[in-house]
């Protein structure tokens, strides 16, 4: 872009992008010194996918296979965000021991969102996990989620209330006998 006309000063440039805004990040701002009528260059982008998981994931951000979720937690019933909310992610490993044997493990990662409803994790890439937030007493649910290696992903989560009860044998009134079960519905 070319401003023409403007007053010397010193400015504060950036610009919005809906690829920055829908990560929850805030575009880049430069100072820039204004002196005379002359060419001022700022060079501006949108930070690439090992930038935003530096960023994010701190001096853990330059591990072979890490990714990032972005994610916002939101009401179900309003869409509004939900400052607080508590997200959850797990995935499977086995792990092969020097000895030939195999270990099973299911690694978590717990985390908030914060004031704005957003939240950041930083989790293997290249595996498949399963996502769950809650708010108060309201949840989502399990979400299986695809995470591929040095990915950025944004998940939406919604959450809102839901109803469980326990029901008696014949409870769908097919006449054959049945197991008590837990039902669960939304609103």
């Amino acid at each position: 872009y070319d401003f023409t006309g403007i007053a010397p000063g010193t400015y504060l440039l950036g610009f919005q992008h809906v690829a920055v805004d829908s990560l929850g990040l805030r575009g880049p701002l430069q100072r820039i010194d204004v002196r005379t009528a002359s060419t001022v260059r700022a060079p501006m982008s949108v930070p690439s996918m090992q930038a935003i998981i530096r960023t994010v994931c701190g001096r853990d951000g330059m591990k072979d296979s890490l990714a990032a979720l972005l994610g916002s937690v939101r009401h179900a019933k309003t869409d509004a965000a939900l400052p607080g909310a508590f997200v959850s992610l797990r995935w499977g490993e086995v792990i092969l021991g020097r000895d030939g044997s195999l270990q099973r493990s299911t690694p978590i990662v717990d985390t908030f969102a914060n004031d704005e409803g957003w939240f950041t994790a930083c989790v293997p890439g290249g595996v498949q996990m399963t996502l769950r937030a809650t708010h108060e007493t309201d949840l989502s649910g399990n979400v299986e989620l695809g995470v591929p290696a040095h990915a950025v992903l944004r998940p939406d989560i919604y959450v809102g209330p839901s109803q469980g009860e326990v029901r008696g044998p014949d409870s769908l009134g097919t006449g054959a006998a049945r197991e008590r079960r837990i039902v669960e519905r939304g609103p």
